[in-house]
C-alpha cells in the first residue's frame, strides 16, 4: 500500500540560526508501522549524506496516510496555515532518492529578485480568489 508521511524539522542554519522547515516521503508498504521503518531508513541516510539534512536537529513526525487505492479525484493531503507573512524558505521536489516512475512539475513565472545578494523567484500564484482569476488559464 502507498503510504505518504508529512514530517516537520528543527534545523540549525549555516550562521547557528534557528530555522524549521517540513517535507513529505512516500513509500509502498505493508502497512504504517513497515512505512515508519522505511521513512526512518531515508531520514537517517539522509542526514548522514549531508547536504539537504545538513543542519537538521530533530524530525517530528506529524501524520502518515495510508492509500489502499489511489484516488481519482484530487485529494489534499496536507494543509497547515501559518501566522504573519510568508518567510524566506528552500523548496524543492524530488531532491534525492530512486525516483523511478516519478516526474515532477514545477509552476513559476514570477519574477526574480535580489535580497541581501542572494536572489530569489517571486512565486507566481496558480489561483487568485480575490481576483476569482485561474491563472493557470492565463
Amino acid at each position: 500500500m502507498l503510504c505518504i508521511g508529512h514530517f516537520s524539522f528543527d534545523e540549525i542554519g549555516a550562521k547557528a540560526e534557528s530555522r524549521h522547515g517540513y517535507f513529505t516521503c512516500i513509500v509502498d508498504a505493508g502497512d504504517a508501522q513497515a512505512a515508519l521503518q522505511k521513512f526512518k531508513a531515508c531520514i537517517e541516510k539522509l542526514k548522514k549524506k549531508g547536504d539537504l539534512f545538513e543542519g537538521v536537529a530533530a524530525v517530528y513526525l506529524e501524520d502518515i496516510i495510508e492509500a489502499r487505492k489511489v484516488p481519482h479525484e484530487a485529494l489534499i493531503t496536507r494543509f497547515q496555515s501559518s501566522a504573519g507573512a510568508f518567510p524566506r524558505s528552500v523548496s524543492c521536489c524530488l531532491p534525492h532518492g530512486n525516483t523511478d516512475g516519478l516526474a515532477a512539475f514545477g509552476w513559476s513565472g514570477g519574477e526574480r529578485s535580489e535580497t541581501d545578494g542572494e536572489e530569489y523567484a517571486e512565486a507566481q500564484a496558480f489561483l487568485r480568489f480575490d481576483e476569482a482569476e485561474d491563472v493557470s488559464s492565463g
